[in-house]
């Protein structure tokens, strides 16, 4: 060691220079009036329960919560029930034209038959005319059953035909024409000697026919003679100059 020198001295740890904490100026507060200070909630008291239930509302309450179905307001139903009931009025009017109108079927003309002719003034005369041609034919078989003990002329047209030139000697005439009637069938009720529903005045005029078993019961074609319980009776007819009607005599 030099004689000058002086011995080192030892080092020192640096203590740190402790750091004093900076006072911070308090925020003077402004006193809260009265009814701001009965306004301010009360801070909640956080206990277990209130956490729970916390807890659970979170859990509970979905993320995209459904969205509520609102109704329709009430003029949006007045309107639909509206609309509606316009709609079924329609359809019934509609319906009611189509059922109420009558098909239109197309228009022919009448046919003109033969044994349905117009019907003049003329023919109803003529007809009016030959309403009592058959009375004689009638008087004359009543006569004839007088006197062969209630039995007919018989079977056979020329037996009739015999009887009406002994008991008509002019015959049986037409009361418009003149014309002659002739017994153009006989035969008992039911047999087919004569089809009335065929007979017409342009085939059939001034033919009488003579059904035995029979009765007169009208003037047409569906009614004109009638069974009879009677074996001695007879129907007597001939059709008309209209085609429609007869006349008919009977014993």
């Amino acid at each position: 060691m030099e004689p000058n020198q002086q011995p080192e001295q030892p080092v020192q740890p640096v203590q740190p220079t402790p750091q004093q904490p900076v006072p911070q100026q308090a925020t003077p507060q402004q006193p809260m009036s009265k009814q701001s200070a009965q306004e301010q909630p009360a801070p909640e008291q956080v206990t277990p329960q209130n956490d729970f239930l916390a807890r659970m509302d979170t859990t509970m309450t979905p993320v995209n919560p459904i969205p509520e179905k609102k109704g329709l307001s009430r003029t949006a139903l007045i309107g639909i029930i509206a609309g509606a009931v316009a709609v079924v009025a329609i359809v019934v009017i509609v319906l009611i034209n189509i059922f109420s109108k009558p098909a239109t079927q197309p228009v022919s003309p009448t046919p003109n038959y033969p044994d349905e002719p117009e019907v003049s003034e003329e023919i109803k005369t003529r007809n009016e005319l030959r309403t009592n041609d058959l009375v004689k034919l009638k008087e004359a078989v009543v006569s004839f059953q007088s006197k062969n003990g209630g039995a007919l002329p018989g079977s056979e047209i020329a037996n009739w035909n015999f009887m009406i030139q002994q008991y008509i000697p002019g015959g049986i005439t037409d009361g418009a024409t003149g014309e002659i009637y002739q017994i153009a069938g006989l035969c008992k009720f039911g047999e087919a000697c004569v089809n009335i529903d065929e007979l017409s005045w342009e085939m059939n005029h001034h033919q009488i026919y003579v059904l035995l078993n029979a009765t007169c019961n009208g003037n047409t074609k569906t009614n004109v003679v009638v069974s009879s319980t009677k074996k001695r009776q007879a129907a007597m007819f001939t059709i008309l100059e209209d085609s429609k009607t007869f006349l008919c005599v009977a014993n």
